[in-house]
C-alpha cells in the first residue's frame, strides 16, 4: 500500500515523547517534535502547525480521531482521517 522507498524521505526528527502501550487518553493531543505512540488516543492527534513533527504509531497503538502531522508512520490502527503534510507510510 505504501512504497518503502520513500521512507528515506522523512525529516528526522528526534522523539521527544512515547505515550507506552499501557497509556489510555481522551481528548485531543497536539505535539511539536516527535510522537512515538505504543498507546491509545480517543480523539484528534495533531502536529504543531508549521513544525516538522513526526508521529508513529506502532503496531500496538491506535487512535479514535483524525491525524494531522508534517510526517506520519502508521503501523497501527487508525480510525478517522489521516493527513501529512510531507510523507505518510508504514516501516
Amino acid at each position: 500500500m505504501f512504497s518503502k522507498k520513500k521512507a528515506a524521505s522523512i525529516q528526522h526528527t528526534k522523539l521527544a515523547t512515547l505515550i507506552a502501550h499501557d497509556v489510555r487518553l481522551t481528548g485531543d493531543l497536539e505535539f511539536s517534535e516527535g510522537l512515538r505512540m505504543d498507546g491509545h488516543v480517543c480523539g484528534n492527534v495533531t502536529g504543531k502547525p508549521g513544525a516538522q513533527t513526526l508521529l508513529v504509531l506502532s503496531d500496538r497503538g491506535s487512535i479514535e480521531g483524525n491525524v494531522h502531522g508534517y510526517d506520519v508512520v502508521v503501523n497501527g490502527k487508525i480510525v478517522g482521517d489521516v493527513i501529512a503534510d510531507h510523507f505518510v507510510g508504514e516501516f
